[in-house]
């Protein structure tokens, strides 16, 4: 048995109602809705903690395949008498209810309340202050369903140095270059091996005395006897003798 499924190509669609015959009705394409969409109670709604209390469960009524996305947010709604009430005749009881609600604005300020959402699954979540409530507070919330939702980390990052002032740069310092030493060759050629040191013992020499040089004395001139005429001969015929020069020591 063969079962074709028709196609069916058209500008429009009227229908009542649509269904699946799985778990979902799958839509391929991006969905833009010009009517107001409505979702199920557990999709989003409303929450209550009284006076005197610490917290509030939300139960869903068809658990979720995967866990939702919850967010919850403290409300106040306009006192629901006011529907009722004439701004003309009934001037001096709005006054009182805005002015009532008006006081528990400024005691949940006062207050500083502080709440969490906890024990968050597919079957539901609990909302939780942390003090009990001194006076009733009202809370809306929502759930919505992300298929296969991704989940982001933070990073670590280096902390941040604090700002300084900017400051004028400075000019660099003018320095004179360094010299640069000349490589020092040696001349000395590779192959040349150096003479072994000769390791014969040498016979110890006493040191040797040296003697300064005797002074040489200076010759003394012998004394030349004085000639007197006594001693001078007569013309006897003998020949006079002539005394020598005497010769001078420092020549």
């Amino acid at each position: 048995m063969e079962i074709i499924t028709p196609q069916v190509f058209a500008d429009g669609l009227t229908i009542n109602t649509i269904s699946s015959g799985k778990d979902a009705v799958t839509f391929m394409s991006d969905t833009i809705f010009f009517g107001r969409p409505y979702f199920t109670t557990d999709t989003a709604g409303f929450a209550k903690i009284e006076k005197g209390d610490q917290s509030v469960d939300v139960v869903f009524d068809k658990e979720y395949l995967e866990q939702p996305i919850v967010n919850a947010t403290i409300t106040l709604n306009t006192d629901p008498q006011l529907k009722d009430l004439n701004t003309e005749t009934d001037a001096d009881a709005i006054k009182a209810l805005k002015d009532a609600q008006e006081k528990n604005i400024q005691d949940l300020f006062a207050a500083d309340v502080k709440y969490l959402v906890v024990n968050k699954s597919e079957k539901g979540f609990t909302i939780i202050l942390k003090e009990k409530a001194t006076q009733d507070i009202n809370f809306s919330w929502t759930a919505l369903a992300v298929k296969s939702a991704k989940t982001f980390s933070s990073k670590v990052d280096t902390a941040p140095t604090p700002d300084t002032p900017p400051t004028s740069p400075t000019p660099p310092a003018e320095t004179s270059p360094e010299p640069v030493p000349e490589p020092v060759i040696d001349e000395t050629p590779a192959s040349e091996t150096l003479p072994e040191p000769d390791t014969t013992p040498v016979p110890d020499v006493p040191p040797t005395s040296e003697t300064p040089p005797e002074p040489v004395p200076e010759p003394i001139p012998e004394p030349v006897p004085e000639v007197t005429p006594d001693d001078v001969p007569s013309d006897t015929g003998s020949p006079v003798v002539t005394p020598e020069p005497i010769p001078d020591p420092g020549l």
